[in-house]
């Protein structure tokens, strides 16, 4: 039926897939993603920490293909952010923000070459230069194929982001744009601004009632917007480190809506200017 038809036509492909909850992803560059997550602390023997894929394509359909997976203990990875860091010179580097329970940790993340001495199940298989592994083509094709890419992650700074007195907990991490600056927020409802990757404190904004839910950088990391459980959306100013404004909105037939999620985007055609982005359910 036409019915049939279209959903066949509109179902997606498999990606890639990880083997625990997933609660964050980011693409860390133009061609590795990564997905994050955990089980908690609990001992469920679900892993806590975040895998790297590779997009590629198999010759018929683009697939994701491992390259890297590291554990974050007892901590699960509720929100990420990241950055690249210094240059443009190879090799690749990132400078990543990952939030556990009422701490934000910062990882570095180094692309480099590894050889490839891990076991048939963990092993990735590869194609060097449009070569299948295996082919006979010289020497340099060989050493590539007895290597592979990976991100080598090395625990960097760590910061507490939330001090709720009975359950602390921090939800979102954001970096803004020009990578100078990391905001957090979480269930003690206050909105924190650390220098990064220093992380010494900046602003601390107590402003809210609730447990702050999302936080957005504008485009030119001049201001921030909170959303929150009280209802409330804020426009913050980096800068002066005080309120610019307060978004607010009539709602239909007098129902009460809930700010759930906040994003910042350009006006098409003056990069100088932005507009403020919410998603509200009743």
């Amino acid at each position: 039926s036409t019915r049939d038809k279209m959903s066949v036509e509109t179902s997606a492909d498999l990606l890639c897939r990880v083997d625990f909850p997933l609660y964050s992803t980011a693409m860390i560059s133009p061609r590795h993603l990564m997905l994050a997550g955990g089980g908690g602390a609990a001992n469920t023997g679900v892993k806590n920490g975040f895998e790297i894929f590779e997009i590629t394509t198999n010759g018929e359909n683009v697939i994701g293909e491992s390259v890297t997976r590291f554990y974050t203990g007892e901590f699960s990875v509720y929100s990420l952010a990241a950055r690249p860091a210094g240059n443009n010179n190879v090799p690749h580097r990132v400078l990543l923000a990952a939030g556990h329970n009422e701490f934000c940790q910062v990882y570095s993340l180094s692309l480099e070459r590894e050889r490839n001495n891990s076991s048939p199940r963990d092993n990735v298989h590869r194609r060097s230069n449009g070569v299948p592994a295996g082919s006979q083509q010289g020497s340099r094709v060989e050493e590539q194929q007895e290597t592979k890419l990976v991100f080598k992650t090395e625990p960097f700074k760590k910061v507490q982001i939330d001090f709720n007195a009975k359950e602390p907990y921090g939800k979102v991490v954001r970096i803004s744009l020009n990578g100078k600056f990391l905001a957090s927020g979480g269930d003690d409802g206050h909105l924190r601004v650390f220098s990064f990757p220093e992380l010494t404190k900046v602003h601390d904004f107590p402003e809210h009632d609730k447990e702050i839910d999302d936080i957005d950088f504008s485009p030119d990391s001049s201001k921030i917007c909170s959303i929150s459980k009280d209802k409330r959306a804020i426009v913050w100013d980096v800068k002066k480190g005080k309120k610019h404004a307060e978004l607010g909105w009539d709602c239909p037939n007098g129902v009460k809506y809930l700010y759930k999620r906040v994003k910042f985007g350009c006006v098409e055609g003056d990069n100088k200017k932005y507009k403020v982005y919410t998603i509200s359910n009743p």
